[in-house]
């Protein structure tokens, strides 16, 4: 069976400390990859440090979404630390729940900010300062809730919006940025055993969170950072502009 072998590329993770995140970057560092994490949290940052150690090389750089006017400087630290960056993946977000009669400006404001103005920039930097030299995929972890709506109890139009841009600046970046080499994916996970679910049983998933996911289950996290590894590998060189749905079949069904 063929391995995916990233031969000490360079890799940059946001969001890399906990999570999905974390699962991605102990995938990227069993494919052989040079993984830069990004924090915003010491503590998180040390915690992280402890569990990646002896598992490759990786190194952390502080950066807060939020804060445009630092993304660029942290893309040039990774740069002159670890070389050119040949990955991107971009995990770092925000959820809030909150009906749409109940939204506030602020709320929407703070989404948007992180889960798509960050993001956007941060992509736009990496690009600027090493991809449109030497090319490289960029995967950004969207969601279920930007190609469709959210059911009660699950109500977030700030969210479902933020996840939506993802979805539709990973497509203008894939069209824009082809013919420097550079892919551009997304990837819109469903219900994930991450956060208070990481490691739960089948049987105990609140039953409205799978009614109408055909698997009955929530998706593993190393599912997501299977497909992110697939996605930053030539095993897709040539898919771009793509958002690959990983849901237990959920959109299949319709709800």
């Amino acid at each position: 069976m063929k391995t995916i072998d990233l031969k000490q590329q360079t890799v940059l993770v946001t969001g890399g400390t906990g999570g999905i995140g974390g699962d991605i970057v102990r995938t990227l560092l069993e494919a052989n990859a040079r993984v830069a994490v990004t924090y915003r949290s010491e503590k998180a940052m040390e915690e992280a440090k402890a569990a990646f150690a002896g598992l490759g090389t990786v190194e952390f750089f502080p950066l807060d979404m939020e804060d445009t006017a630092a993304i660029g400087p942290c893309v040039e630290s990774v740069v002159k630390a670890m070389g050119p960056i040949a990955g991107l993946v971009e995990c770092a977000g925000m959820m809030a729940g909150k009906a749409g009669l109940e939204l506030t400006v602020e709320e929407w404001d703070k989404l948007m900010d992180v889960n798509a103005r960050g993001n956007f920039f941060l992509m736009q930097a990496v690009v600027e300062q090493s991809m449109k030299e030497h090319g490289g995929s960029i995967v950004a972890i969207a969601s279920m809730a930007g190609i469709r709506g959210m059911v009660p109890p699950l109500q977030a139009p700030h969210y479902c919006a933020s996840k939506a841009a993802v979805v539709a600046i990973t497509r203008q970046a894939a069209v824009e940025w082809a013919e420097l080499g550079v892919r551009c994916n997304c990837i819109a996970p469903g219900g994930v055993k991450a956060g208070h679910m990481a490691g739960m049983k089948k049987e105990d998933i609140p039953p409205f969170l799978v009614a109408n996911v055909p698997m009955k289950d929530l998706v593993e996290p190393q599912c997501i950072a299977d497909t992110v590894l697939y996605l930053l590998s030539d095993m897709s060189c040539s898919m771009t502009g793509q958002c690959l749905v990983v849901d237990g079949g959920s959109t299949a069904c319709g709800y």
